[in-house]
């Protein structure tokens, strides 16, 4: 098993901070690594902009990837207003969700955007409740390269651990979230798989960050190409993040 590695982040939204952590440890490639995010080979993202705003839910699917909670296997428990995940996934690498009003909720950053909130113990209709659950996202098919961009940040961390689908730790990284006061932030990190290994085959995602996190535009390849990401290249990312940083996040 790896150690969690820190990685901090330098700039909001545009990949610099992958930038930061490509200089950084340039020197000690580690089985998964951080990208530019202009380098990603995506060619599929969930942006959940089709989710319906304010909706709990238990597991969801859209494009080639499964959210919920966390791996079967996994066990769930709590620090605060905040889910905690330990132990490897079972055999079989399988998705499940939480307790009812406990897994999942379709956010909004500000009026541009849904995003994805894990919900922590004090439940989906709860402040101190969305944004401070466990998330854990399945490919459908493995991947050696992924993206995603973590919104409504206020300076905490987020625990990003990769799995193999023989249910094997790849790597955990934690990644220090930036802080833009009550609006929060927009955070988007990428990695690369070492020797472009394909086999991640899933992730989960911890936070303690003040207020929570939201997840949004999580990138993969698809065996076949999404229409939504035909024209999602490295410009659109760039304009979309910036066009995005004039909205606040809410809770409601």
């Amino acid at each position: 098993m790896y150690l969690a590695r820190r990685f901090p982040c330098i700039y909001k939204g545009l990949g610099f901070q992958s930038l930061l952590l490509v200089f950084t440890h340039a020197l000690t490639a580690a089985p998964i690594n951080p990208i530019s995010t202009l380098s990603l080979g995506s060619n599929a993202v969930v942006d959940f902009e089709s989710s319906t705003f304010g909706s709990a839910l238990n597991l969801l699917s859209a494009g080639a990837v499964t959210f919920g909670e966390r791996f079967a296997g996994q066990a769930l428990t709590t620090v605060g207003d905040f889910d905690r995940l330990s132990g490897l996934p079972a055999m079989g690498f399988t998705i499940v969700g939480g307790l009812p009003n406990q897994s999942l909720y379709i956010n909004a950053f500000g009026l541009l955007g849904r995003d994805l909130n894990g919900v922590g113990p004090g439940g989906a209709s709860a402040a101190n409740g969305r944004g401070e659950g466990s998330m854990a996202a399945l490919f459908d098919t493995d991947q050696s390269e992924v993206g995603m961009t973590f919104v409504g940040t206020n300076g905490g961390t987020a625990t990003i651990s990769f799995f193999a689908r023989d249910s094997i730790l790849i790597d955990r990284i934690i990644v220090s979230l930036a802080d833009a006061g009550i609006s929060g932030a927009i955070d988007t990190y990428t990695f690369h798989r070492d020797g472009a290994v394909r086999d991640i085959a899933g992730f989960t995602v911890e936070n303690d960050d003040p207020g929570g996190i939201g997840l949004d535009d999580v990138r993969y390849t698809s065996a076949v190409p999404e229409p939504v990401s035909v024209s999602y290249g490295a410009v659109g990312i760039i304009f979309g993040l910036i066009f995005r940083f004039v909205s606040r996040r809410r809770k409601s």
